[in-house]
């Protein structure tokens, strides 16, 4: 399928002379339409290169740092101080 890999990681394309996530394209694609500017595509496995449909979740932007950050919190019980 081509494409580039980002400084974070992600898996990019070039559409129409500027690139852009796959991973977002995969959603757009699977819901029909462009991604409003508060939606995210969250990977559940954390994997910035696994955009196989079943791991890609659509959310908005405060679900997603609502999640991050819960999650964080859970780490944090769990293994003590942050993972810094």
């Amino acid at each position: 399928m081509g494409g580039t890999i980002t400084f974070q990681g992600y898996k990019a394309h070039r559409v129409n002379g500027k690139y852009i996530l796959e991973h977002r394209l995969i959603m757009e694609k699977h819901i029909g339409r462009k991604l409003k500017r508060n939606e995210v595509v969250h990977h559940k496995d954390e994997n910035k290169l696994n955009n196989n449909l079943d791991n890609l979740v659509l959310m908005t932007k405060k679900e997603h740092d609502a999640y991050h950050t819960n999650k964080r919190h859970l780490e944090e019980k769990v293994f003590g101080k942050s993972k810094s």
